[in-house]
């Protein structure tokens, strides 16, 4: 079954993609997985960053 979640392709310097590599082995994920993990970290981030927002009540 295809999946509808958005798709993008990266590449990587040698020496990164080896280090980026061990570092998923050592947290049992895969490259795809590992990359997924942390760019929702970086967003998760992002966002606390980020000012609140501010919201009209409707009175």
């Amino acid at each position: 079954m295809a999946t509808k979640r958005p798709r993008t392709t990266i590449s990587f310097d040698p020496d990164e993609y080896q280090e980026l590599e061990e570092w998923a082995k050592s947290e049992f994920r895969t490259i795809p997985q590992m990359i997924s993990v942390i760019v929702k970290k970086a967003l998760i981030e992002k966002r606390d960053k980020m000012p609140a927002k501010t919201t009209l009540l409707n009175e």
